[in-house]
């Protein structure tokens, strides 16, 4: 899926100049859906298949302001103070082109400067381990 959006909108040019319509398409091409019913509140689209419906990527856009990326939509203005701590990144981060990584068995844009943007995203934890409470997975030093 990060590859399609990432193809998508080396395609078509930054996000905000398509429609709607044209941002969409390419993913029911390929036979996928966009619930996008809270996009103007939320800024989220959910991505997802009839044929696997318990699988779905949330989809955020955001735009560049003044050297940093900040989510898009009426809740980022009413919330403000979340937003800008929580959902805002430097702009350097993702800057085209975007290095590759092995996922799997493709390889997909990533980052730029490793984990360091974690530090923005998750400010009070970036640096901690957080296992889901149903993992009884232990790391291997």
């Amino acid at each position: 899926m990060a590859y399609t959006v990432h193809k998508i909108l080396d395609e078509f040019g930054t996000f905000a100049s398509m429609t709607f319509d044209k941002f969409v398409s390419p993913f029911e091409s390929k036979g996928l859906k966009v619930y996008h019913k809270r996009w103007i509140t939320s800024n989220v689209m959910k991505v997802y298949s009839d044929k696997l419906p318990q699988m779905q990527v949330d989809l955020v856009a955001y735009y560049n302001y003044s050297g940093w990326m900040k989510r898009a939509g009426l809740e980022t203005w009413v919330l403000a103070l979340n937003y800008n701590r929580y959902q805002s990144f430097p702009a350097r981060f993702v800057e085209q082109p975007l290095p590759q990584t092995r996922f799997g068995s493709f390889k997909m844009p990533v980052p730029r400067e490793g984990i360091e943007i974690q530090r923005y995203l998750y400010p009070d934890d970036w640096w901690k381990e957080v296992k889901p409470v149903t993992c009884n997975a232990t790391l291997k030093s």
